[in-house]
């Protein structure tokens, strides 16, 4: 049976309100679910990138933002002891980055960036040691503006 056969069977057995529903009822499914296929609403937010130097000693900090496509520019600082800086990321807002990493000594820090819902900055704590220990980290924070 072809397929024209059967679309003239199908619609012979059904009339004109019932196709209305059915096209009022996809219409709505679709509306319903289109808002959630992106993974944020808005542009990306900006990021904010702390660098804190807790050590006795002079240290250099390395950081890059990574896509689906590959990592960024590596941003390269160095920090006196017992001091930080903040560097303001450029970064292409309409690419989402996902991924970040991170680089001191021989220690290598790599984290899922957060996807803030209503945020309009990333603030990223990039910390040399904490509680006395060799190991860094980096914490993150959504805020309302950088």
């Amino acid at each position: 049976m072809s397929l024209k056969k059967v679309f003239k069977y199908w619609a012979g057995k059904t009339d004109m309100k019932e196709h209305r529903r059915y096209f009022i009822l996809s219409c709505a499914c679709l509306l319903s679910v289109s808002g959630c296929l992106s993974r944020n609403s808005g542009p990306n937010p900006d990021i904010k990138l702390r660098l804190y130097n807790n050590s006795a000693e002079r240290k250099i900090f390395h950081f890059a933002l990574e896509d689906d496509g590959g990592i960024d520019e590596w941003i390269t600082r160095e920090v006196n002891a017992g001091t930080d800086e903040t560097v303001s990321v450029e970064v292409d807002r309409n690419q989402m980055w996902n991924t970040f990493h991170g680089v001191i000594d021989d220690h290598v820090i790599t984290g899922e960036l957060i996807s803030p819902e209503s945020a309009s900055c990333i603030e990223l704590r990039f910390i040399s040691e904490i509680d006395d220990s060799d190991e860094p980290e980096i914490l993150q924070d959504a805020t309302e503006g950088c």
